[in-house]
Order: C-alpha cells, then structure tokens, then sequence
C-alpha cells in the first residue's frame, strides 16, 4: 500500500480522541439535465458533528470563483452540492476547499451524440487488498467516460470487521461512524477516478448490512432475514444510501417507503446513451411469502438452514411463483416501461444499472436454486422483463461475483434483453453455471455450459460466456455512430492485479436495431403529427407564420404582437386518452424578474412580512390544453416549481387545498433550454396523471368540471418582451394518443 494512504487509512481508522480540522477525502459527481450534483466527502465525525463548511470553487478565464458553500452534513460527513443551468458542453475544473484542506478535479465535456461512450462496470468491492492501486492505474489509462458501480462498495468486514446495527434513531450516530470507516476505503480506492468523471453507484445487501435482501417496499425486519425488510433503522439506510447516490439525478419516485426509507431509481440521459438505474432489492418480496420451512438435498445428512436456498433437484420450483410477487414493484415497473418507450422512440443505444442479473445463472451446485437470485420471482421476474425490452438495453449488474453473459428469454429463448454480470472486484467467486441438463441450440464452441437453457426457476437463458474463478471488471462501448455495444471483460490475478487472460465469449459485439416504427411498442396509439404538414390540426385567430413544420418538429414562433386564441387545435374531440408527446424551449431571450415561487400545497411562497417572494427565471411559456379549455392547460414553461403544473385549477379560489395541491408538481423535472422533454399525460374522467422525462410528478390529480369530450391545443403566446408571460418558442414532435 502507499505510505500516504496507508498513513490516512491508519488515522481515519483510529478511536476519535478530540475534534480535529476537517480533512477533505474524495469527491464524486453525476451531471445530468443540465444540474451537477457533486459530493464532498470528508473525515468528519457522527459521532462529534461538526460546523465546518465546504466551498465549491469553479474556475474560468478569469480565475477561481466561488460557487456555494454547504455545511458538513453530521450523519453522512459530507456535503452536497447541486449547481443548476451547467452547461455541459464544455469542461470546467474545480476545488472544493474546508478550511486548509483541499481537493480538485475536472467536470468533464458531456460526451455529443456520435463516437464512443466507454463506461466502466465494477462491483463486489472489499478491502482486503486494498488499496488495489495496479487495477486502479489500468482504468485511469483505459479513460473510461463514466463509471458505474453495481453494489456492494462495502462489505461488513471492510475495517476490521465490527458492525453497530442501530434499532433506535439514537443509535444512528454511531452506527454511521461504523459505516463510514468502510466506505471510506472505497473512496480511498477509487478517489482519483471520481474526481475527473462521473459515476453511477446503485446499492446492493452489504452496503446496507444485509446478508441478502428482500426489501418489501422498504420495510423493517421482523424476525428472520427471509421475512424479509432491513435490519437497519431507516434513518441509517437513508444516510448510508445518499453517501453513495447523492449525485445520481433526481429520484423518480423518492418516497419514502415503507417504514421511511427513500428509493433513487431514476434515469439518465448521458452522451448520447440513455441509462435506466434500477432498485432490483428494495421492493422485491421474500422467500417466507411462499415457503414455511427449508427444502432439502436429499442427499445430505445435515438439514437445509438456508430458506432461500432450494436443495431437492426434484422440488418444483414453480410453484414459488404468484403474480402478485414482487421484483421491482408496480411503480418502478411503470416507470422503466415509460422509460423504455421513450428510448425506442429516440433510437438511443440504452443501458439498465441494477444489481444483479434477472435469471439464477450462478449457483452452489447446479441442481440449486437461489431465492436471493433475481430468476424469483417470476412472474415479477417477466414482467420488467417486457418492460425493458423495447429499448433494446443490455442489463449491466453485478451481486454474484461472477462473470456472465447471456441473453434473457421470455417467452422464447432469445427474447429478451442481453446480460453481463460483471466479476467481483474483489472478493472470493463462490457460483458456477454447470447446467446438468444439455443446452436446446445455440451452443458456443469452446464455452462449457453455454446455449439455451432453463435456470433452476425455469426462467429461459441462452449463455454465451462466463468466467469461471476469476476477478476483475467490465468495459462496456457504445459505439453511436454504429448502433452497436460491445461488452469487454479485464481479468485479475490471485493479487488482484491485472492480468489478463482470454476468456471465451468476450468480447461480445451486439449490433442493437434502431426502432423506427413504434406502432408496435405503443399498442393502440395513433400520430396526431405526421412530422411534414399540419394536417389534423386547425387555427382560430393565428397570424401567419406563427406555426408551421420545421425539421419534422411543429413550430411555433409568434408573429408579432396580438390578442386572440392563436393556439393550434386539433380537428379532432378526444374524451379519455393517453397522450405522449416531446417538447422542447428552443431559446428564451427574455426574463421574467417575478417568477413566484410555488410551494408543495400549490400555494405562493411569502416573505417573514407576508409578501409574496419572486426570482428571475427565463420568460418562456406555452402548454397543452385538454378537452377544449385554457382552464385545464398542462404548463410548459421556465418557473422554479417546473412544466406540469395546471395553472387554471390551482390558482382557482373556489376549489380545495387538496385540488390546488394535486396540480402542483411534486418536482421539477425539466430538461436545460434547448433540449428535448417528453410528457407522458393521461386523463380518465376527471382524473390526471403527468409524466415529465420518466418522472410522475402529477398522480391522480382531479379536475373538478373539466368537460367530457374536447379537443386538444398547444397554447401560443405572443409576447417578445421581458415580463410576466413569455413568447411561446417552443417546439412539439412524437404526438401520439390512445383513446381510452
């Protein structure tokens, strides 16, 4: 080991006599829809907080420029910084500073949309043969883009081994302290990587202290482990878990959960490849939901401890499947369906971030079955299975510590999306694929075990690789210009130093389809936009000019001032309907300076003296009407509380707190000026639901005396001024609707 880290490790290691100074550690950061999020970690204490603050500086042609300052957060020891309206296009460097302590790196150029994105894929970390500085050099030579890690960053034994699980929220403080001395071995490792890129973290059983985890929508343990939930007080799971993802895009659907613990799966959109990022742990159900008692090997004197673990090569394992199991759960499934949608409507090469793979490909002896393996349950198994696969996304995960690659069926082999589990990082390979049963075609010559095969859920597979006993990690290349991914796989020896070694299998190259046509994605919906004229579209009182078609988008650019409805309608009334449609601000040259300020209830935010509180904000607007009226416009537009919001009810005095706070979205999930969005908006009787980009921030949200039948407009506005209401420059495309 280095004497530098090995000095850092030795202290930060060591029982807290007095408070010290705050030293800096490692940063890590995410940039996604034009917001960095950057974390600072530092040494600091739980156990003694601390009332240090760090500052961000960025630096351009003038020099060093302070950006924020943020306090050194007492559970997690470090700070957060979120840093709006980045311009991504180009690469800045940074410092963050807390008093003489000091760290720099570089926010790098996003990636555009042609050449390669490389990511790298690691999992199953611990620090045995820490601080694994040869493996560590190789990926700073092999410069990937952006980095992801699949889970288990940590492992109990990280540190010397002892873990404080904390059943009351004091017993937080000290367990965090516990925690933190193993994560930072990790940051140790890995600090010089994260501080120039971006990373994806996703965590697995260990980082949260759990040997295996059943999640059930983020509950707590009662009793056994194969009951399922976590042992860990909530307040802990939190802090564990955002020292890891605070710099992944906002939560889809962050909650909480449960008994209080918050979810992160979300999406993003980096260099020209979409990434869905999955929680295949904490809403899955349990092995006790089905079984009471262990199943044997009835070949074994001693008796099965282990309920997950299926031994009888004869026990029928399909009957530990019901539909109403859960893997992902309902939401999540809803939300990567929407998001595979939307992948296959742009012809995006796409990846899902998640755990572990969805099949049990790796097991102690060939005729067990694995509960804790995401092959169970089935049903639930499928069902994000055939929500994934319109995007045409290879699965990159890790959690068995063994590397794999094959391609999931469905309901035939072959169907379903590619996998690469990645190798353990580190720790010891425990899993083989020996299937006793020959594959059904689609053999590879020279790698044992592959072909179409049934895992021991009866779950189809068809294998073309593993890497038996070996460790090391993942390269994965999205070549844009090619439509093609190629999985690469880096081998370590016994040191866990590179060493690399010809595996049959890899690489692999999958030349991935571009999804032209999504009639048959989106059963059921028409176009309303056929991307060249305006057909099926009418105007009231517009000028000419102000819409028109241009580069397949409909545009919109106001002609001049003008009262009057100069909206654009469709010919057609729809009643109930499920409309998708993209959006985009093309620019917004002038400025509103009394933006109001929209909080959670729907209501306006006002100062200590009662008077209403306002920011300047880019002076855009425009929106989409439903069923015929202006009342019932979901906004488009630049104000702090993001587009999504319907302005005519929750600013209607006559109606309910609750109506005036379901109209309001519960986050703003708009993409920079510029870039494109897509609403997803379904509306049944009275009743709406808003999708902004894959995020849900309007849930069954009433409409008291919408109309039964209406056509739709997308609204115009005039005004090419400073002020309160914007010029509508905005573009519309994708418009596509299913009536229900």
């Amino acid at each position: 080991m280095p004497r530098p880290l090995l000095l850092l490790l030795g202290a930060l290691l060591a029982p807290v006599v007095a408070p010290a100074e705050t030293q800096l550690l490692w940063t890590q950061y995410g940039l996604a829809n034009g917001t960095l999020k950057l974390a600072a970690h530092t040494d600091a204490d739980p156990l003694h907080p601390t009332d240090d603050t760090v500052v961000l500086w960025l630096k351009d042609g003038e020099g060093w420029k302070q950006e924020s300052e943020v306090r050194v957060e007492p559970l997690t020891a470090m700070a957060g910084f979120r840093v709006e309206n980045w311009d991504g296009r180009v690469a800045r460097e940074y410092r963050v500073t807390c008093g003489k302590s000091e760290w720099t790196g570089t926010v790098r150029a996003e990636p555009g949309n042609s050449g390669v994105l490389k990511l790298m894929a690691s999992a199953c970390i611990n620090d045995t043969w820490f601080p694994y500085a040869k493996a560590v050099a190789q990926i700073l030579q092999q410069d990937p883009d952006i980095l992801f890690f699949a889970g288990d960053q940590i492992y109990e034994g990280n540190a010397g081994g002892e873990i404080i699980v904390p059943k009351t929220e004091a017993e937080v403080p000290a367990a965090m302290a516990n925690y933190l001395a193993k994560w930072r071995t990790f940051g140790l490792t890995y600090r010089e990587l994260l501080k120039d890129r971006p990373s994806v973290m996703v965590t697995d059983d260990h980082d949260v202290y759990a040997d295996d985890l059943w999640g059930l929508g983020g509950k707590r343990m009662i009793g056994e482990r194969t009951n399922g939930g976590y042992q860990m007080h909530p307040t802990w799971v939190n802090a564990a878990e955002r020292t890891q993802m605070w710099s992944l895009p906002d939560a889809a659907n962050p909650g909480p959960w449960g008994d209080g613990i918050r979810a992160y799966y979300t999406s993003l959109d980096y260099g020209g490849v979409s990434f869905a990022i999955l929680e295949d742990r904490k809403f899955k159900s349990a092995p006790a939901e089905v079984l009471s008692e262990p199943v044997n090997d009835p070949n074994l004197p001693e008796p099965n401890t282990t309920l997950e673990v299926i031994m009888d090569p004869a026990f029928d394992a399909s009957t530990l499947d019901r539909p109403d199991l859960q893997l992902l759960g309902p939401e999540q499934e809803a939300f990567v369906a929407e998001w595979a949608l939307r992948v296959a409507r742009e012809g995006k090469l796409a990846a899902v971030l998640s755990q572990s793979p969805y099949a049990n490909v790796g097991n102690y002896k060939p005729e067990y079955g694995d509960m804790d393996s995401n092959g169970w349950p089935q049903s639930a198994r499928n069902r994000a299975l055939r929500a994934i696969a319109p995007s045409n996304a290879v699965m990159i995960g890790g959690d068995i510590h063994y590397g794999t690659l094959f391609q999931h069926g469905i309901d035939d082999w072959g169907d379903g999306p590619w996998s690469f589990s990645v190798p353990a990082f580190a720790s010891k390979q425990n899993r083989r694929w020996n299937p006793s049963v020959p594959a059904q075609g689609g053999e590879v010559p020279g790698v044992e075990g592959s072909g179409n095969h049934h895992d021991r859920f009866g779950n189809k597979l068809t294998l073309t690789a593993k890497a038996d006993g070996l460790q090391g990690y993942g390269m994965i290349l999205f070549d844009k210009d090619q439509h093609r991914i190629t999985l690469e796989l880096y081998t370590f020896d016994e040191n866990r130093e590179p060493k690399q070694i010809e595996v049959p299998g890899w690489p692999k190259v999958i030349d991935v389809p571009k999804t032209a046509d999504t009639a048959t994605l989106e059963d059921g919906f028409v176009s309303l936009f056929d991307g060249k004229t305006l057909d099926g579209w009418t105007t009231r009182e517009a000028k000419a000019g102000d819409w028109r078609v241009v580069d397949g988008a409909i545009d919109c650019d106001p002609q001049g001032e003008g009262k009057g409805d100069r909206h654009l309608w469709t010919e057609k009334e729809y009643g109930d309907f499920d409309l998708l449609i993209d959006w985009r601000i093309k620019e917004s040259p002038y400025t509103n300076s009394n933006a109001r300020i929209i909080l959670p209830d729907g209501s306006f935010k006002k100062d200590d003296d009662g008077n209403l509180t306002s920011v300047a904000a880019p002076n855009t607007d425009s929106g989409v009407f439903l069923r015929g009226e202006h009342k019932s416009q979901v906004n488009i537009w630049c104000w702090p509380v993001g587009s999504g919001e319907v302005w005519g009810y929750r600013n209607d005095p006559k109606l309910s707190d609750e109506v005036n706070a379901a109209v309001t979205p519960r986050q703003r999930a708009d993409k920079p000026v510029g870039k494109w969005n897509t609403f997803h908006i379904v509306l049944k009787g009275d009743r709406l639901r808003v999708t902004l980009n894959d995020v849900e921030i309007i849930t069954d949200a009433q409409l008291p005396g919408i109309p039964e039948r209406g056509p739709l407009a997308l609204q115009l506005h005039p005004e090419r001024k400073d002020g309160q209401w914007g010029a509508s420059l905005v573009q519309f495309r994708n418009i596509r609707i299913k009536e229900l």
